[in-house]
């Protein structure tokens, strides 16, 4: 028969054993701290000058003097001195001073949980729900659905909830990242500065802001907005009773390069409304009195409906200007262009002064 238990190490009473009640008595007493362990410190690094009966302590490392080599054991003061005991694996102790439970993994005691004085423990290095933690990623969850609640009032909360994100200097980030199979997608957040902007890329290398709020005034931009604003660099002649495509051949500027010069035409790049407007100055070639009318085509064939524009005045000083414009909800791809007409008589679209532009609205 062994002489003590497995694995607490309590003393057996031996067959024939004088004074058995020694061995059950330190028997109860190693119960007494190994059950239910709570430890008065675990940050003392030297044993205190005066101890009552029964104290307890997780020794730190370090520790010197009376507990010089017994660092992560746990020292009893019994019976005038001090009794060490070197814990397992699986050992749990609740330390006082901290309020923190801590476990032994077999090396060293790490924190579990813990609360002082209904504060938040502050003890966790890191935290994994189904997922791995690393050296900057300290929290990590895997789950299919998470919920943040408010406290109510009527539970002594504000009934609020806020989440703050705090970055050390303006040229840093704090935002949000949106992935899909592990590639970031866009970014919400203070990216690189401290004005809010909402980000997108396709490939994890390129970034375009769709939004941007400027911090010192709040004003709003759409950096990448699709929109356009272009003339005809050359005079173009209109032959009388005929349409034709006005050749708007240069951009001011050019957002998403949806104008294109070298066809002479918008083309959506996604899906959506959009604001087209035309102005057409004609030049009088051979009379004042033709009429003279403006449109815009969807893909070469489709008058875009409300768009038609006309004048019929006397010009003057030979020039006169239409403008044609029309609210309209194109395909990804679709083009449009401007055109001119002139009645009974030709003439010319006025080279510099014949204007197409657009940008897309939602």
């Amino acid at each position: 028969m062994t002489e003590n238990s497995s694995r607490l190490s309590l003393p057996y009473i031996q067959p024939s054993q004088a004074q058995k009640h020694v061995t059950h008595n330190q028997a109860l007493r190693q119960l007494d701290i190994l059950v239910q362990m709570t430890a008065i410190s675990d940050s003392r690094d030297s044993a205190p000058l005066s101890a009552e009966e029964g104290d307890c302590y997780l020794i730190p490392p370090g520790a010197s003097g009376a507990w010089a080599g017994h660092s992560g054991d746990i020292a009893l003061w019994q019976d005038g001195n001090w009794a060490f005991f070197a814990p397992q694996p699986g050992w749990r102790i609740f330390v006082l001073s901290s309020g923190v439970l801590r476990a032994f993994d077999g090396t060293d005691w790490q924190a579990i949980s813990g609360a002082a004085q209904g504060s938040v423990d502050a003890a966790f290095e890191s935290l994994s729900i189904g997922a791995e933690t690393t050296e900057q990623q300290k929290l990590a969850v895997k789950t299919e659905k998470a919920l943040w609640t408010a406290v109510p009032s009527g539970e002594d909360g504000s009934g609020s909830i806020l989440h703050i994100l705090n970055k050390e200097t303006a040229a840093q980030d704090a935002g949000f990242i949106f992935q899909s199979d592990g590639q970031t997608r866009a970014l919400v957040g203070l990216l690189g500065a401290d004005d809010f902007r909402i980000t997108t890329t396709k490939d994890n290398i390129t970034f375009r802001d769709g939004l941007r709020i400027d911090a010192a005034t709040a004003c709003v931009s759409l950096p990448n907005l699709p929109r356009f604003h272009a003339y005809t660099k050359y005079n173009n002649d209109a032959p009388a009773d005929q349409w034709i495509k006005i050749g708007i051949n240069m951009a001011e500027f050019n957002d998403q390069g949806c104008f294109n010069p070298a066809k002479n035409v918008f083309r959506a790049p996604t899906q959506g409304s959009y604001y087209l407007a035309g102005q057409v100055m004609f030049k009088e070639t051979t009379s004042n009195l033709t009429q003279l009318k403006a449109r815009l085509m969807r893909n070469g064939t489709h008058e875009i409906k409300s768009s038609r524009a006309a004048n019929t005045a006397p010009h003057m000083d030979g020039l006169s200007a239409v403008k044609t414009e029309a609210f309209v909800a194109l395909g990804a791809g679709e083009e449009v262009e401007l055109q001119g007409f002139a009645a009974a008589h030709g003439c010319q679209f006025a080279e510099e002064l014949t204007f197409f532009w657009g940008y897309k609205i939602g």
